[in-house]
């Protein structure tokens, strides 16, 4: 998805809540509101969530940046060079 200044983004699918969307941000996590109506999605300021908490708008969802988990690393054993 394209956001308001161009920047592609990968959203997670689920919609947050207000307190998924507060732990979203502690953990660093942008989170978006993606308006359904004309498909734009924004990114979310401190003002927007404290006046537009998460789910108060039906025409509009609030997502968090995708991230992908870490790649696991193989297993090591002693007899490898």
């Amino acid at each position: 998805m394209r956001t308001e200044t161009g920047f592609d983004v990968k959203l997670d699918p689920t919609p947050l809540t207000p307190v998924e969307e507060l732990a979203a941000t502690v953990a660093g996590r942008r989170t978006y509101s993606r308006r359904w109506v004309r498909g734009e999605v924004y990114s979310r300021s401190a003002y927007k969530i404290r006046v537009e908490p998460a789910g108060s708008n039906p025409y509009v969802t609030v997502h968090a940046e995708h991230q992908c988990p870490p790649a696991a690393t193989p297993p090591t054993t002693g007899d490898q060079p």
